[in-house]
C-alpha cells in the first residue's frame, strides 16, 4: 500500500548508522498503523468534543522524521552512557591494581 511505500522510501534515506535496514518492513508497516489510528482517533476527537484535527501526508512524513530524529538522538545518548561506563570499569580496574 502506498503509506508503507512511502514510509519504506524515507526510511531508506535515514542515515545509515541508524541501522534500520534490518526492521525496514516491519518499521514502515507500524508508521502506516499509527497515521491510520491516528486519523481514527482525530473522527472520535470530533465526535467528542466537535473540534476538528486533520491528518495530512505531511503529517506522516512528521511522523517518520520525528522517529528517525529521536532514534538517533537516544542512539547517541545510549553510546556516551556506554563509554562513560567503559571509562568508569577501566578506572575503577586500574585503581584496583594500584591498592
Amino acid at each position: 500500500e502506498a503509506l508503507i511505500a512511502v514510509a519504506e522510501r524515507y526510511y531508506k534515506e535515514a542515515p545509515k548508522e541508524l541501522q534500520l535496514e534490518p526492521i525496514l518492513s516491519q518499521l514502515s508497516q507500524v508508521s502506516a498503523v499509527i497515521h491510520r489510528s491516528s486519523g481514527s482517533a482525530a473522527d472520535e476527537f470530533f465526535e467528542k468534543l466537535r473540534r476538528r484535527t486533520y491528518m495530512t501526508p505531511t503529517s506522516y512524513l512528521e511522523l517518520i522524521r520525528l522517529f528517525t530524529d529521536l532514534l538517533g538522538f537516544k542512539k547517541g545518548d545510549l553510546t556516551m552512557k556506554l563509554s562513560r561506563y567503559k571509562v568508569g570499569a577501566q578506572r575503577l580496574d586500574e585503581t584496583s591494581h594500584i591498592v
